[in-house]
């Protein structure tokens, strides 16, 4: 009798790029000695549950990591970074970074990178917390001043006639240099002791195949949740957050991580600068 797999649930977000990387294991294209579940749930939601280990593998904001480094490695793949391009506040009407300490500003949670952005970079405003599927939604009905915009609004958001407040990109980039690591790929210790490296082996083999089997994955990405992304967009967006930087986590990305722990720590947003355990 042929011994059943082990199942591993991967929490993931909806977000078309997290639904294009696991596209290999939902196609079931991907053969391993274990069965990889994904669990589409909302970014905030992942960070909160890996603060309880509750899945094997999970999407997490970078910020979460120092906050959960003791319950789990990061895989070398499946980082989201961005290079030229990251979150934005934006508005209905025209405003400075310096308007921002008399506004509100909906945000997509408390743990993710981009909030982190905003508490090291700029003045503290009005902060209205909701799931990052309500924050458009509450800048168009005005409900909220600003919308601190992550996922594909970054590039919607000129079309939806929203202006551009301050680019987060731009105020980390300008001080560091460096790439934005935004998203990471997590492994609790236990799995990451047994099936590390075939985890991530495993990953990358999806990655790959959507990658290759470009168009239907993209289609199965973008309808997901119904960004209403065009082809087009959906291909741009794509492009932008699935890459090589995904396939294998680059030395400047490490080092951008590093950096980014070293200052939040310093000005004491995180609890410790976390050791980067990093399974490949």
């Amino acid at each position: 009798m042929n011994e059943s797999k082990v199942v591993m649930q991967a929490g993931c977000s909806p977000d078309p790029d997290d639904v294009f990387m696991f596209y290999g294991f939902e196609k079931g294209l991907v053969e391993t000695p274990f069965r990889i579940e994904p669990r589409y749930e909302d970014i905030q939601t992942l960070n909160r549950k890996a603060l309880d280990g509750v899945y094997e593998i999970s999407a997490i904001s970078a910020y979460m990591y120092p906050f959960v480094c003791h319950r789990y490695a990061l895989l070398a793949a499946g980082a989201s970074v961005g290079r030229g391009y990251g979150p934005v506040i934006v508005a209905n009407r025209r405003y400075d970074a310096d308007d921002l300490r008399k506004l509100s500003v909906a945000i997509p949670g408390r743990f993710t990178t981009s909030y982190l952005l905003c508490r090291m970079y700029l003045p503290a405003f009005k902060e209205i917390e909701m799931p990052f599927e309500d924050v458009v939604p509450a800048l168009m009905d005005r409900d909220v001043d600003c919308a601190l915009l992550i996922h594909e609004a970054q590039i919607t958001y000129r079309e939806l006639g929203f202006y551009k407040v301050v680019s987060l990109y731009d105020l980390w980039h300008g001080s560091t240099g460096l790439p934005l690591p935004l998203g990471l790929e997590a492994v609790r210790l236990a799995e990451a002791d047994r099936w590390g490296r075939a985890i991530n082996d495993a990953l990358v083999l999806s990655i790959e195949l959507a990658k290759r089997d470009f168009e239907p994955a993209m289609e199965h990405a973008i309808s997901h949740r119904q960004t209403g992304l065009a082809p087009a967009q959906g291909r741009r967006y794509l492009e932008m957050y699935v890459n090589d930087d995904t396939l294998g986590m680059p030395a400047d990305v490490r080092k951008a991580l590093e950096m980014m722990y070293t200052t939040a720590h310093e000005l004491g947003l995180i609890p410790e600068v976390p050791p980067l355990r990093i399974v490949e």
